[in-house]
């Protein structure tokens, strides 16, 4: 009687551990299931970030190298308008002589 009681208590203690060990392995799983998932979602962004952050950085020369073209252009622009300013000027100034002397002899006489 006591053998029997003794058996159907560990019997209980065993059943109770079977139950908490199956709830824990049905929860490993998942887990292990959700880690999977989790992984392979974190692998895309990953990839994708690498992506956009060569993307990024390609564009990013590019603007660079365009407002540096932009930039030369600008000066090269300045540079002529200034060069042809002093052309002008100096066009002016013959001119300015030319007429100054043709006064000249028109009252000289």
């Amino acid at each position: 009687m006591k053998l029997k009681r003794i058996q159907k208590e560990l019997q209980a203690l065993d059943d109770m551990v079977s139950a908490d060990i199956g709830i824990l392995r049905n929860r490993i799983d998942q887990a292990s299931l959700d880690y999977s998932y989790a992984w392979k979602r974190f692998d895309r962004a990953e990839a994708e970030y690498v992506t956009a952050k060569l993307d990024l950085q390609r564009k990013t020369e590019l603007k660079e190298q365009l407002t540096e073209h932009l930039c030369t252009i600008i000066q090269q622009n300045e540079l002529r308008k200034a060069k042809k300013l002093e052309e002008l000027m100096q066009q002016l100034d013959v001119h300015a002589d030319e007429e100054t002397l043709e006064l000249e002899v028109e009252i000289m006489p």
